[in-house]
């Protein structure tokens, strides 16, 4: 990230590249990225035994991470001479992701597309996102399945799902992702049916809202939401 950029990273994988300078996982030079719910695993720079997930290259990098996985935490940030850093690091894990299989190492020498970069059941990253992003949640992750399943968005670029791919693909045919949920007002609702309106009733059947829109607020209550033929409960607090 360069030259006064202000990106949005969210629920990626950055592992095991190779960096020639700075960081293998993310370099920053006068930008202020917004990273969250990433993995950054395996990353190195100029010989592939020095670990390197983000480098700063500059004082006026100030990225705001949240719920983020670095290899060895904030410790092991990396920073330029005379660059500090102390903005707002939010929630950084350093525990391992527990990948599937990944490559035998860091950089283009190495089958990095052939690795299998999903999370194993009892990964740390499981249900540890946020639901704070700075763009609606995809409908789906790298490998086409449900972006959210369980009680909260997992942290990088897969979605745990225990099960075959085919059971996947049957659950996402009419599937939408409302978060979250408890809300507290403001709720988020995205649909793989976008043409269908999305439909709000109140616990005692009385109907509240009808919306094309995919952000939405409701008073506190019991609701069912409905898009196309599924309808969801929903808690207000």
């Amino acid at each position: 990230c360069m030259y006064d950029s202000h990106s949005i990273i969210e629920n990626n994988t950055v592992a095991l590249n190779h960096g020639v300078l700075g960081g293998g996982g993310l370099s920053l030079f006068e930008s202020s990225p917004i990273v969250r719910n990433t993995i950054f695993w395996g990353n190195t720079r100029f010989s592939s035994d020095i670990p390197s997930q983000i480098f700063f290259f500059t004082e006026d990098a100030e990225p705001v991470i949240d719920h983020c996985v670095f290899q060895g935490g904030t410790e092991e940030f990396l920073f330029a001479t005379d660059v500090t850093y102390a903005g707002n690091a939010n929630t950084v894990y350093a525990f391992d992701p527990q990948f599937t299989a990944i490559s035998g190492g860091s950089g283009i020498a190495y089958d990095g597309a052939g690795a299998d970069w999903r999370l194993q059941p009892g990964s740390p990253c499981i249900d540890m996102g946020s639901f704070e992003t700075e763009t609606l949640l995809p409908l789906s992750d790298a490998w086409g399945g449900i972006r959210f399943s369980g009680s909260a968005i997992d942290i990088g670029a897969y979605e745990f799902f225990d099960g075959e791919f085919n059971q996947l693909r049957e659950l996402t045919n009419d599937h939408f992702l409302l978060y979250p949920n408890p809300s507290t007002g403001t709720v988020c609702l995205v649909s793989y049916q976008p043409s269908s309106p999305i439909k709000v009733y109140a616990a005692d059947g009385r109907h509240v809202l009808t919306t094309r829109e995919n952000q939405f607020r409701l008073e506190p209550g019991f609701y069912f939401v409905t898009c196309g033929h599924i309808s969801k409960k929903l808690r207000v607090d």
